[in-house]
């Protein structure tokens, strides 16, 4: 099995789009102060972890919250599975095999379920 994002998937990736984003969640990032003050950075660990958190700068205090962890394995090409989700999907699953390409700096994910995510390797 070899897949295309071994050595490259670890670190922290910052959201640059994601499922349903809209011109009115792009004005509301601005409101909180654009990027600096609304961010979702997804970090794949080398143990095989992923966690979400959620960054919010509000009147100058960072508000931080985990909002998703995953353990995750990767498969051939382009392929990732991830299980233990928490919280589950919608649909109560918490399993999903989704498709990364990363090129350079940045990944995108497909999920299983139709969805886009982008994100740019933090440094």
């Amino acid at each position: 099995m070899c897949s295309n994002n071994k050595g490259k998937i670890v670190g922290k990736w910052k959201a640059t789009s994601w499922p349903g984003m809209d011109e009115k969640d792009k004005q509301v990032m601005q409101k909180l102060g654009g990027e600096e003050g609304f961010s979702i950075v997804i970090e794949f660990t080398d143990a095989g972890k992923m966690i979400g958190i959620l960054n919010m700068n509000i009147l100058g205090q960072t508000k931080t919250q985990e909002v998703m962890t995953a353990d995750y394995k990767l498969g051939t090409g382009d392929w990732i599975f991830f299980t233990n989700m928490k919280p589950p999907a919608k649909d109560g699953k918490t399993e999903s095999k989704d498709k990364i390409v990363i090129s350079g700096d940045t990944m995108t994910i497909d999920t299983e379920k139709g969805d886009k995510v982008t994100l740019t390797r933090m440094k």
